[in-house]
């Protein structure tokens, strides 16, 4: 089966109220510690930013089992966690609190924005050249309606105090955890010139 989320599966769950798959997100975080730890590359944000996203995923469904009420209402703190989570593993992964912030800002809300599907069908390629019927242009703008609407539950600003804050501490603990230092110090290299006269 799957090995685990990337951003763009976490936002597709989250929108189509599907749960995170423990199992699947505890293996690839487990697989990511050891890549990195043994000094491979998984891409420039990756691994950071699906962890993030996890562990939000993760907190969210222990809060909305202890008082998020209704559907709507977990639907906007569950995209509202996505950014926090991914501005977490963004600033954590970099040392870079306000890159973090910016990436929840602008990468997720786009992410969130486009996974918002039709629900129920469209027009497709005749609504997007603009020559849909009536009822299909209507449909077209309730989808960008609820497109709208999910980007800014990403943006609001309860998303972004706690991108920010997410952002502020995940960097300080990753610095305080890891140190200030490089992960992999420059080597010295000598250089010898030979002058002739």
């Amino acid at each position: 089966g799957r090995f685990g989320p990337g951003l763009a599966e976490h936002v597709a769950e989250v929108e189509s109220g599907v749960p995170l798959r423990t199992a699947a997100f505890a293996t690839r975080a487990a697989a990511s510690a050891v890549t990195l730890g043994s000094g491979n590359s998984l891409g420039p944000e990756g691994p950071s930013v699906e962890i993030g996203c996890g562990v939000a995923r993760l907190v969210g469904s222990v809060a909305a089992r202890r008082g998020w009420k209704g559907a709507a209402h977990l639907q906007r703190r569950s995209r509202q966690m996505l950014a926090v989570g991914a501005a977490a593993g963004v600033a954590a992964g970099f040392n870079a609190p306000l890159a973090g912030v910016f990436f929840a800002l602008e990468i997720v809300a786009a992410a969130v924005r486009s996974a918002v599907d039709e629900g129920g069908g469209g027009g497709g390629e005749a609504d997007a050249l603009g020559v849909g019927s009536a009822s299909e242009v209507g449909s077209v703008s309730e989808l960008e309606a609820r497109r709208d609407s999910a980007e800014l539950d990403a943006k609001s600003r309860t998303a972004i105090s706690g991108v920010v804050l997410s952002s502020l501490v995940s960097a300080v603990v990753a610095q305080e955890v890891l140190g200030s230092g490089h992960a992999l110090p420059p080597g010295g290299w000598p250089v010898r010139l030979r002058w002739t006269a």
